[in-house]
């Protein structure tokens, strides 16, 4: 029986050390599991913060591109000024980004509080070179397709994909980054925010030569939560603000540019030009057709030709006066050709003072830009060289194939500046035209000074009349510059206020249509469309599917997103840009077609309607 003894202990001991490897067992198992669940739940909260700082910034990018005055829409937000950590300025974006630029969120800025990620730290951000200031911005839909654009190529790289304008980053706690590839060694150390904060201690393995960073590396040499914004993300956003901002900033602009004040009070639309490559070329010639309008074209690409790189474009005052605008150099742009609005001529009546010989006084034009120059002979019966007051109704080509507008202030060489000062002459009220061939006549009064005139003694120039009577006959000479019919402010490079369109190349993603009723040469012979016609309906109008106002429209302007599928841009065909109704040459369109929404979409078209009934 006391044999027993010892084997009962034995088994004792095997039993306790069973227990207590259960025991150590479970307890590993569930700080395990613990950890685990630690890990998911800070995972969960920085997916959380991230994605919220993700749609602020998109929401603060589409508002700044809808406001007027914005002249560089797409932009992004700089990181929060290195200055302004730990003050009361904490969270505004700095003023100008050094590339690449890596900095804290600029959470007051976007319109948020300050995020933190699990770890109590502050989310950082970097920037794309092309998509921020400090930069030359070149924002527009082909960013995400042509090599070309500073904005594509001024992406970042992210894990061997260069795709993204944007990082934002939860940096986690600081850790000792063991050297792997593409990781730098670095033992992370962090103090008190301060203007010196070193990126390199929140956010690893990246690349400041090359813009290249990733989402994911060795977990000991890693430890970011990282989530891009790509620009197939953000431009949805920047194109609906570009759309907007055509439908009321420019198409009111277009409606008006050849109705009121000195044209007629009958609303015309320009011609369209040929559909064809639109790339703009900086440094090239390109094809004549671009940006031209062509009579008879109601369909294509907008008529933004212009001639003037400096005052008085736009309208501007002339001053000092007499002053000169600086036409632009042919071929250095696709918009630039000083020749393609033209004087071809005009005719003169006298209305009062010295009678003026209409037969032999005549205009003639030449130069590029033109200068439509007017020899004027009358006389008197007094031979007091009397002044003579006139009519001018002067012609120019081309002007319903681009965008003008009469510039008043601009100086009439040898006008008498007495009368109806400062410049000597006023345009008549509601009597310049846009002709069926798109030509313009613009009429102006004006007169030439006493004493002024060339005394040729009697001559045949002036008429029988005075021959007749034997009296002198005098000559004097006016200057009419092309500057008379200046660049649109919708066209002019130099009006601070538009020109941000052309330098963001949104023209290459741009096309125009016009009802051939409110074009120059209306079928009818009376500028109208639709119900608005006598008979009704003799002009249809454009029809816009979805629009609540279809089958009213005068004009329209599209504007096409990025490339969907097998598209090819630059575009040299229609379907290139545009998709489905609006990509089949009718005079029907539509603001919806097919999927519209990533990943599956088919159809990205937007429209501005350029007047209605």
């Amino acid at each position: 029986m006391t044999a027993r003894h010892p084997q009962q202990g034995v088994a004792l001991l095997a039993m306790l050390a069973l227990i207590a490897m259960g025991t150590a067992w479970f307890t590993v198992s569930r700080l395990q599991a613990m950890t685990g669940d630690y890990t998911i739940a800070n995972r969960n909260h920085n997916a959380a913060v991230l994605a919220r700082a993700k749609q602020a910034l998109i929401g603060h990018v589409a508002m700044q591109a809808a406001k007027q005055g914005e002249t560089d829409p797409g932009r992004l937000p700089c990181p929060e000024a290195a200055g302004s950590a730990g003050s009361g300025l904490e969270g505004a974006t700095a003023s100008t980004c050094t590339f690449p630029a890596v900095g804290r969120l600029p959470w007051r800025t976007v319109g948020i509080e300050k995020l933190l990620d699990a770890a109590g730290e502050p989310l950082w951000y970097v920037v794309a070179s092309g998509w921020a200031l400090g930069a030359n911005l070149v924002i527009n839909s082909n960013c995400t397709s042509d090599a070309t654009m500073a904005c594509a190529t001024g992406l970042l790289t992210v894990d061997g994909v260069k795709d993204t304008v944007a990082l934002i980053i939860a940096p986690g706690p600081a850790m000792s980054v063991a050297a792997s590839t593409g990781c730098t060694a670095r033992n992370q150390s962090r103090s008190a925010p301060a203007p010196t904060m070193d990126a390199r201690d929140y956010v690893e393995c990246y690349s400041t030569a090359t813009s290249a960073f990733v989402t994911a590396a060795a977990s000991t040499s890693f430890n970011d939560q990282v989530l891009k914004i790509t620009a197939a993300e953000l431009l949805p956003a920047i194109e609906a603000a570009i759309a907007d901002r055509i439908q009321h900033e420019r198409a009111p602009l277009i409606k008006s540019a050849y109705s009121g004040g000195a044209w007629s009070s009958t609303s015309v639309l320009p011609f369209a030009a040929v559909f064809a490559d639109p790339t703009f070329v900086p440094t090239a010639l390109a094809p004549a057709s671009n940006f031209r309008g062509v009579a008879g074209t109601f369909q294509g690409l907008p008529p933004l030709t212009y001639a003037f790189t400096a005052s008085p474009g736009s309208a501007s005052a002339c001053s000092p006066t007499p002053c000169t605008p600086t036409p632009c150099t042919t071929g250095s742009d696709a918009f630039c050709d000083p020749g393609f609005v033209a004087w071809t001529g005009g005719t003169l009546a006298g209305t009062a003072g010295g009678t003026l010989n209409a037969g032999t006084s005549t205009c003639t034009s030449a130069g590029t830009p033109t200068t439509l120059t007017c020899t004027i002979y009358s006389w008197d019966l007094f031979n007091s060289n009397a002044s003579v007051t006139l009519t001018l109704s002067a012609t120019a080509s081309n002007v319903g194939m681009a965008l003008r507008q009469i510039n008043a202030t601009v100086p009439i060489g040898g006008l008498d500046t007495t009368f109806n000062p400062p410049y000597g002459y006023t345009m008549t009220a509601g009597a310049s035209t846009i002709n069926a061939n798109g030509s313009a006549t613009l009429v102006l009064s004006a007169r030439v000074a006493a004493g002024t005139g060339i005394p040729l003694g009697v001559s045949a120039v002036c008429g029988l009349l005075s021959q007749l009577l034997g009296l002198t006959c005098y000559r004097r000479t006016i200057s009419v510059p092309m500057a008379l019919l200046s660049d649109h402010a919708l066209v002019d490079p130099s009006n601070t206020t538009h020109n941000w369109f052309a330098r963001n190349r949104w023209p290459q993603l741009s096309y125009y249509a016009v009802a051939q009723g409110l074009s120059p040469s209306p079928p009818s012979g009376t500028r109208c469309c639709g119900t608005a016609c006598v008979p009704a309906n003799a002009n249809p109008c454009l029809m816009v599917g979805y629009h609540p106002d279809s089958g009213k429209q005068w004009g329209l302007w599209l504007l096409g997103g990025a490339k969907i599928g097998t598209q090819a841009r630059p575009p040299t065909l229609i379907g290139d840009l545009l998709e489905g109704a609006n990509a089949d040459l009718d005079t029907t369109f539509t603001l919806q077609g097919g999927a519209a929404l990533l990943p599956n979409k088919t159809f990205n078209d937007r429209i501005a309607v350029v007047g209605s009934n």
